[in-house]
């Protein structure tokens, strides 16, 4: 039998917690003075608003009928004091309980005390977790200050919820708390500069790909993305060249065949796990990391689906479900760690086409999510030592940076490490320029085409260009391809007769670009001493042509100091 007993020291120690925060109820005496507790402030006045109940469906049975007996929980004015979240069914047909664990629960109650909020009818109160594990109390914290826009600024609503253990043991009615679990301990260690080993970065395709890190190669359609990652695996499978012929410890071998080539023995080959959800593994990737050169013992294809099964009463009960990181990326982990266990070599890649392909119930647009989805990538990563692409796609958007007109998400191409954007400069050529070019000594681009061989499409490096990511959009959305030294000329006879304002300048250009491409070319004039631009209004400066004869003195002036 359980114990209920309430001594006078619990009861003065719970007399005193607040209602907010997060409040851990543990054990049956806990519980028993959690339930009065709460039944005075929904029925006599104290607290007349909605609380949320998560749980189990027994146990959520269970709660009820203990606040039916000690009075009812229903209001004066009618409206329902208890609303419980009810079970969730899943992919196989099971019924789950309500759960914090559970991001889809915890959306629909955040809408739920949103809505009561903004829209005035009965507020929630607080939020009841019935049974809750400390690994089910993962998103506790949005529950506890739900954000939402009003009147053009965005406010929190904050409600106490409290985590109920009605279980035989200790009893306590703790202080509330900020973290996510009643037994989480948490600790910010700082750490000395002088205390920091600085390390360099590691290189698994010198200045192009960081090894053990997550890099993003984004762009239009059909630009050879998929190719060139898969020319990277097959590189990465067989001793041989990267594509740029660069860094490499290369010596002449006989292959079994009989012909010789040329391999990088700086590193040892390296398996490449492929996700693909565009193209076929037996007509498209395979042939590609074939004709590449590699290794097909080292390249593994990922299913698109996860089978599930399950034994009960009417035998064994088999499904299959979509492949997510967001729910799978553990499995994944395991079936690299099996590979390692047998394999000479080691995994050291994963090629994820297209990445928002795989974040099953999670947004790819909520730059929360894209976060969730990254930071799991980002620890197999770290943990498992492995080098992961990305393929992403450009949305149609104009007028956009190339960070900006990745598909999805602003979050999903910053959490990577580094980004490459790939564009056809003509029906042969792709353009390669990076997005992100913090890690590089030198920001420049590459150039690559591909050679048929076999009816397959193989990488061939064309060489080096100074174009950037940005330069390159701006050049395919002027109507009339102009380039920049034809809209600098273009802007320097408009301003001929006098001053104008900018926008009437972009108006007057725009059939040769868009209003940012030509921004941009007039700073670069003003750089040049070619222009001056004045005003207040720093949205419509006014433009104005520097005379010959003014420039000249500016340049002497420059000299002389």
């Amino acid at each position: 039998m359980m114990n209920t007993y309430i001594t006078n020291e619990q009861r003065d120690a719970w007399d005193k917690v607040p209602w907010s925060g997060l409040i851990n109820v543990d054990g049956p005496a806990a519980f028993e003075y959690f339930c009065n507790k709460l039944n005075i402030r929904l029925c006599d006045g104290g607290d007349p608003r909605s609380w949320v109940v998560f749980g189990r469906k027994d146990d959520q049975i269970t709660f009820i009928k203990k606040m039916q007996e000690l009075g009812g929980v229903t209001s004066p004015d009618g409206e329902p004091e208890l609303v419980c979240v009810p079970e969730r069914i899943g992919n196989d047909g099971e019924a789950y309980p309500s759960s914090a664990e559970s991001e889809d629960d915890v959306k629909h109650v955040e809408d739920f005390i949103r809505n009561a909020e903004v829209r005035g009818y009965w507020q929630v109160g607080g939020v009841v977790i019935l049974g809750a594990q400390p690994e089910e109390l993962k998103y506790v914290d949005r529950l506890m200050k739900v954000p939402y826009l009003m009147h053009g600024t965005t406010r929190h609503i904050e409600v106490p919820v409290a985590v109920v253990n009605e279980t035989d043991g200790w009893s306590d009615f703790s202080k509330p708390s900020n973290s996510t679990s009643p037994s989480l301990k948490r600790t910010l260690n700082l750490v000395r500069g002088d205390e920091v080993k600085i390390e360099s970065v590691d290189w698994l395709v010198p200045e192009f790909i960081p090894a053990n890190q997550p890099t993003v190669f984004t762009g239009e359609m059909d630009t050879r993305k998929s190719t060139l990652a898969l020319h990277i695996a097959a590189a990465g499978s067989a001793w041989l060249p990267w594509f740029m012929n660069k860094g490499v410890e290369q010596r002449e071998v006989n292959l079994a065949d009989g012909s010789k080539c040329m391999m990088d023995v700086s590193r040892p080959p390296l398996i490449t796990l492929v996700a693909a959800a565009e193209d076929t593994y037996n007509t498209t990737v395979v042939p590609r990391f074939k004709a590449a050169g590699g290794d097909l013992s080292n390249i593994y294809c990922v299913p698109l689906n996860v089978k599930h099964e399950k034994q009960n009463a009417d035998g064994l009960q088999v499904w299959e479900t979509p492949l997510s990181f967001s729910d799978h990326l553990e499995l994944l982990a395991e079936a690299i760690h099996d590979i390692n266990k047998v394999r000479e070599w080691k995994v050291g890649l994963l090629i994820n086409d297209p990445i928002i392909s795989f974040f099953g119930n999670k947004n790819y647009n909520n730059p929360q999510d894209a976060r969730d989805i990254m930071t799991g990538l980002k620890k197999l990563c770290e943990e498992l030592q492995i080098t992961i692409i990305n393929i992403c796609h450009f949305n149609k958007t104009l007028g956009l940076t190339s960070k900006q007109k990745t598909a999805g998400s602003k979050a999903l191409v910053e959490a990577h490490r580094m980004g490459w954007a790939f564009d056809l400069e003509d029906d042969r050529i792709t353009l390669i320029a990076p997005v992100k070019h913090n890690l590089l000594k030198e920001a420049r681009s590459y150039k690559i085409t591909t050679d048929d061989k076999d009816g397959v499409g193989v990488i061939r490096f064309v060489g080096y260009s100074t174009k950037s990511a940005d330069e390159r959009i701006e050049e395919k959305e002027s109507k009339d391809r102009g380039s920049r030294k034809e809209i600098k000329k273009a802007i320097l006879d408009v301003l001929k007769d006098g001053p104008l304002p900018a926008g009437q300048v972009c108006n007057t250009l725009q059939d040769l670009g868009v209003s940012r491409t030509i921004r941009r070319a007039a700073e670069s004039l003003e750089e040049e001493g070619k222009l001056r631009r004045s005003g207040t209004n720093h949205k419509n400066l006014v433009w104005q042509v520097i005379s010959e004869a003014e420039q000249v003195s500016i340049f002497q002036g420059a000299a002389q100091q």
